[in-house]
């Protein structure tokens, strides 16, 4: 893979500009990226500090590991479609609020 990205620069990037959702850019995640910008930190910063735990998630994400991309066919041939969540459902009105 030629453009690995790296777990230490997403945490640095993450901790300086974070709130802007510039680690979110730096690995591919545009969408995310413009949430956290439209939201100041995903929803006030609440998104910005739920990232410190999910970032090296983020991070093989990006790098297509292949444990990662084996865990996430799992899961999904597993749950199929995801249930009914309160918490996805009240960040999805959020973000739709802003």
């Amino acid at each position: 893979m030629a453009n690995q990205k790296s777990l230490l620069l997403t945490y640095i990037i993450w901790l300086i500009w974070g709130w802007l959702g510039l680690h979110h850019l730096y690995l591919g995640r545009d969408i995310q990226a413009f949430i956290w910008w439209s939201t100041i930190g995903g929803v006030f910063g609440l998104g910005w500090f739920r990232d410190l735990w999910r970032i090296p998630e983020y991070v093989d994400d990006a790098n297509e590991e292949r444990f990662f991309v084996e865990e996430l066919k799992r899961k999904i041939k597993l749950r199929g479609e995801p249930a009914f969540s309160v918490t996805r459902f009240s960040g999805q009105m959020l973000v739709g609020y802003f």
